[in-house]
């Protein structure tokens, strides 16, 4: 066992500064392996005015720290969020610091800034959720403004803007998505921006969630600026939309609708996505309801086999078509049937 005293690394701004292990890879422990030298280590300041520092942290900044607590390299200063970009063969991966008005797009091991794209275009602000997507062989970047355009005939317009590996803009998509649209947003992530997501056209789809009054809709836009699928209340389905979200195994990737009716039970609907080009089929990924597990808090009901696992994937409950899980201790279990996989959380 060896020891490392990392000291405090004071930003003039702020009156308090302290280390945060583990930032960048979401555990507890030092985050190791983002440099060629095994022994060194990245390390988050947190930096605060405030003498309750873990309630007021409002920047961080990243260093590469050796075995003797030396400061190796500088990574970012004074940022407000960070996030990491998806992988790209090939290419370094990268993570997302939102600093100065840019997001500064560094690569691990070298440290290098590939890429600073703006926080504002032509006056309009972007949004700090960032992705980079693999284009042939090298890749591109998304953002999608966070303004949106309201037309003379009450349609709303979000544009998304793509920018290239050196974050030269390319184009803008833009998105109509409908009228009476109080507030609407773009999911952006690299999973979702691939053409063969919901279909085998080569147009980018686009999940948009929007709210008309209290309503929450589902809308899949293209870039064409056409609506492919809208999702409201449906009382068949469950209810009132609750959520949505992806899940990419390793054989197959579902989009999954969460309904809710009053808060009492949650119904995922599950749509398996076609990510590949398949241009034999005319039909898309959101034709139809693969399956759905109803879930009320007590109950798991799905169509045949269910297996509850522990979180350390030992089997909890199993049953077909109905298991009650009341006698589970609180925690996050997965739950399997023979067409899909998902999380529960008993409290």
């Amino acid at each position: 066992m060896s020891k490392t005293k990392v000291a405090p690394i004071a930003n003039a701004s702020y009156t308090y500064s302290i280390p945060i292990f583990g930032l960048l890879d979401g555990n507890s422990d030092v985050a190791f392996g983002y440099s060629e030298n095994s022994d060194a280590f990245v390390v988050a300041m947190g930096h605060t005015s405030e003498a309750e520092v873990w309630n007021s942290i409002v920047s961080y900044s990243f260093y590469l720290i050796d075995k003797d607590g030396n400061v190796l390299k500088t990574l970012a200063t004074d940022v407000t969020s960070f996030s990491r970009m998806s992988d790209i063969e090939g290419h370094s991966p990268q993570w997302a610091f939102v600093s100065g008005g840019k997001v500064k797009c560094v690569c691990f091991s070298t440290f290098e800034v590939g890429a600073e794209l703006p926080l504002t275009l032509d006056g309009k602000t972007l949004l700090s959720s960032f992705a980079r997507c693999a284009v042939e062989e090298s890749y591109q970047y998304a953002v999608a403004l966070e303004e949106e355009e309201v037309l003379a005939d009450g349609e709303v317009i979000q544009c998304v803007a793509w920018f290239d590996k050196d974050a030269n803009l390319l184009r803008y998509d833009t998105l109509n998505v409908g009228k009476d649209i109080d507030v609407s947003y773009v999911h952006i992530s690299a999973e979702l921006l691939n053409p063969k997501v919901f279909n085998s056209d080569d147009a980018y789809e686009y999940i948009v969630t929007a709210f008309r009054g209290a309503d929450e809709v589902i809308l899949v836009c293209n870039n064409k600026g056409e609506i492919l699928y809208e999702f409201t209340e449906d009382i068949d389905k469950g209810g009132k939309i609750a959520a949505n979200y992806m899940i990419f195994g390793e054989e197959k990737a579902f989009f999954v609708l969460v309904y809710s009716d009053n808060n009492s039970k949650y119904t995922l609907n599950y749509y398996e996505l076609i990510l590949e080009d398949n241009s034999g089929n005319t039909g898309t990924a959101l034709d139809n309801v693969e399956t759905a597990i109803v879930f009320d808090g007590a109950e798991l009901v799905a169509s045949g086999d269910i297996c509850v696992f522990g979180v350390s994937g030992q089997l909890m409950l199993q049953g077909v078509d109905c298991v009650s899980v009341d006698r589970l201790p609180a925690g996050v279990y997965v739950v399997k049937t023979a067409t899909a996989t998902t999380k529960i959380i008993l409290k």
